[in-house]
């Protein structure tokens, strides 16, 4: 692990333009194969004609993020099981999203994976995320919405939030009184 974990604000920076260099290094390799084999983006025919210029435009740009984000972590994180499942979860995205990008060149058209297609296995990894977290990680299988609170009917109200509005005076407040205000009754 780099860095030292007293700082984690300088850790975060530290990381985040290590990845940053680590993509800025290999993404003109990348673009330049993906070039000199003709993997890029394909436009129909059929479309507005300033698309065309789009033609050949390299695709699968996601692969060299993803190294950046799992050198990253390599170097910075402490492996834990909350990691490596959020790391597989990322890597399993980008899957689709490498799935949906080969579909479109292999087939050499613009579409690659329907929209149905791309939400099932979204909710598929989605899913699967979510069952490892629980059983896994130990996470809460709860749905908790913070505006809300669970109360028993026979509970007395809970006194408001910092963060609830205040009923407001009828005064302005501008106005000043050095009186006590009356209580409404």
């Amino acid at each position: 692990m780099i860095g030292n974990p007293q700082y984690p604000t300088y850790q975060v920076f530290l990381a985040v333009a290590i990845s940053a260099i680590v993509v800025l290094v290999l993404m003109p390799y990348f673009i330049r194969f993906l070039r000199r084999d003709g993997i890029g983006q394909q436009i129909r025919a059929d479309g507005p004609q300033s698309h065309l210029v789009k033609q050949g435009t390299p695709t699968m740009g996601g692969l060299i993020i993803l190294a950046g984000v799992i050198v990253t972590c390599a170097l910075f994180a402490s492996w834990t099981t909350d990691l490596i499942l959020a790391l597989v979860a990322t890597i399993a995205t980008g899957s689709l999203g490498l799935l949906d990008d080969i579909e479109s060149v292999a087939h050499k058209r613009s579409l690659g994976l329907t929209p149905t297609q791309k939400m099932v296995g979204l909710v598929v990894i989605s899913v699967a995320f979510c069952l490892c977290a629980v059983n896994l990680c130990g996470i809460s299988a709860e749905v908790r919405f913070p505006a809300t609170r669970a109360r028993s009917p026979s509970a007395p109200p809970s006194p408001p939030s910092p963060c609830s509005p205040r009923p407001r005076s009828p005064r302005s407040s501008w106005e000043v009184s050095s009186s006590p205000r009356p209580s409404p009754s």
